[in-house]
């Protein structure tokens, strides 16, 4: 068995680097499984999916965001949010690998498996409440003296490729 992860998905990385990110996505991916079938193995899972290059949506990746909002609280510095109606899919390492097993075990040939990732969860409700987990108050328009305030820094601009 060979898992396959190793795609640039990261739009800005791949933004501003084009052929690179389309080089390494269609020949890396050949070169993955023109070895699997080199050495005769029965299954080869491509995974796809943007976390390949770094993990922003599972908890404890280095991408993640709950290490910043800790790192921000612990500074005594500002929550950052790009939007407040931006939300994730959040799940562990070792629930996402699980998953990833189940599907390549279940697999007949040329399945596609879209793995439940739960509920999306608001990032800035997520801000919040590690805010008061960590024992501070969340400084708002109603509470101005309160200790970590919640910033929005905006979304990227979307751009054409």
């Amino acid at each position: 068995m060979l898992l396959h992860a190793a795609a640039y998905k990261h739009v800005p990385l791949v933004e501003a680097n084009v052929c690179a990110g389309l080089a390494n996505n269609i020949f890396g991916t050949r070169a993955a499984l023109d070895a699997a079938i080199a050495c005769g193995l029965k299954r080869f899972t491509l995974i796809s999916t943007d976390k390949a290059v770094r993990p922003t949506n599972v908890l404890g990746s280095s991408g993640s965001v709950v290490p910043l909002f800790r790192e921000q609280i612990a500074s005594g510095g500002t929550g950052t949010v790009t939007h407040p109606e931006i939300t994730r899919y959040f799940m562990t390492i070792p629930e996402a690998a699980q998953l990833v097993l189940q599907a390549t075990g279940m697999a007949q040939g040329g399945e596609v498996f879209v793995l439940d990732m739960g509920e999306p969860v608001k990032l800035v409700d997520l801000a919040r409440q590690t805010v008061e987990l960590s024992g501070c108050t969340v400084r708002d328009g109603q509470e101005p003296d309160w200790d970590i305030p919640i910033t929005f820094t905006g979304l990227r601009p979307a751009k054409a490729i």
